[in-house]
């Protein structure tokens, strides 16, 4: 709430409220403030950080909880550089979903602001690369089109924000721009919705688009203890992958949300006006996103049980009458690979893979596929992985 009023009258109004928790930042004159009012019976805050634009606080709610900042941006442009360049330096030590709401005083395109003529105005290209610098996005809104009216000009001055973490956890969440009423500003109220379930624990699975990653291999490797035993190494590499997935790596589809979002955040921007810096982000956001794309696509062919073959390998092509082979086709009778078999169709990369692998056992009362031909006559790796697992 951006109350303009102080002191002892700030107190007065707050008791007469009945809030039984209270905190502010004191309104300079008759410009800005900042009042937070709860019930600690409902929601629970914990204040971080105080700044004369805005207060940083964590929010908890029964299991949720996440950071907020409530702002108020300072009519004078020079002082609101201070509010940019504040956030900026928050959002570098914020990892978890994080929420902003206030009056910003500024608008992110030139339709968001209109005179008494009715022509609309210019975005603030401060505000726009802050957003842009901290990955904010802005949440939207249903209602009317500004949140700020005084005599015959409009504004949307007043807004939510939250980075992808935040909205990724509450995706039903939603803004709506209230009446204004005894205010030149709209009341703004966020419908929070459910938040996503909880995570549920999963056993180990290897991720094919890993590979795609280019330290993954140094990271095995470096992570890959030869001295100890078999069973501790793994379990050892086991928890270290799953700490490098979530950190480094990261979820694949909330990579591809994230990008998406930021995109389509430029996109509505250079609709309006043009920006090299914008554009130039598009690009770059492009590229990775076509790599994400990539990791998804192995993701899921690996979650259909579907043949993989890395795409460097997957045009090498067998004849069409060959069906598929077996472990008796790869293997010699001294148990180890049959190079002399395996060599005409295979690549490099795959012949280099074998070589790091001991050859599976080869039953003849129950053999066992190691390569399949797919209908088009590309061949694919069923694995020898999964051929290994079964028979050793």
């Amino acid at each position: 709430m951006e109350p303009r009023v102080s002191g002892k009258r700030a107190e007065r109004i707050i008791k007469k409220l009945r809030f039984p928790n209270s905190h502010r930042v004191e309104a300079r004159g008759f410009a800005g403030g900042i009042w937070l009012l709860w019930d600690d019976d409902r929601v629970h805050i914990t204040i971080l950080h105080n700044h004369p634009q805005f207060i940083h606080m964590t929010i908890q709610r029964q299991n949720i909880s996440f950071p907020f900042t409530a702002v108020y941006g300072s009519p004078q442009e020079q002082w609101r550089r201070y509010l940019w360049r504040n956030l900026e330096a928050l959002a570098g030590n914020v990892s978890d979903p994080w929420l902003l709401a206030g009056d910003f005083n500024a608008v992110l395109t030139g339709q968001e602001r209109r005179n008494r003529f009715g022509q609309p105005g210019q975005a603030n290209k401060l505000f726009v690369e802050c957003l842009s610098k901290t990955h904010l996005l802005d949440m939207g809104f249903s209602g009317s089109k500004f949140t700020w009216k005084r005599g015959d000009s409009s504004a949307r001055v007043d807004r939510f924000l939250c980075n992808s973490n935040w909205r990724v956890q509450f995706p039903e969440a939603s803004v709506q721009h209230l009446t204004r009423v005894g205010s030149d500003h709209n009341p703004i109220l966020l419908h929070q919705g459910s938040p996503q379930p909880p995570k549920i624990h999963r056993p180990f699975r290897f991720q094919v688009a890993w590979l795609s990653h280019p330290d993954f291999a140094q990271f095995v490797s470096k992570n890959w203890n030869s001295e100890g035993s078999f069973h501790d190494t793994s379990m050892h590499l086991v928890r270290k992958l799953g700490e490098w997935n979530q950190k480094v790596f990261e979820n694949i589809h909330i990579k591809k949300r994230k990008l998406l979002a930021r995109i389509a955040g430029i996109q509505r921007y250079l609709e309006l006006r043009p920006s090299l810096f914008l554009s130039n982000l598009e690009k770059e956001l492009r590229v990775e996103l076509d790599n994400v794309l990539l990791q998804e696509e192995m993701l899921w062919r690996q979650k259909s049980r579907s043949h993989w073959v890395p795409e460097e390998e997957a045009s090498t092509i067998i004849p069409s009458s060959s069906r598929g082979a077996c472990v008796r086709d790869m293997v010699g009778d001294n148990g180890e690979w049959l190079w002399s078999n395996i060599v005409p169709f295979a690549t490099r990369g795959i012949i280099d893979r074998l070589k790091t692998l001991s050859p599976p056992y080869f039953n003849p009362n129950h053999d066992q596929v190691v390569w399949w031909m797919e209908p088009k006559g590309q061949f694919s790796v069923r694995t020898a992985y999964e051929a290994m697992e079964v028979n050793n």
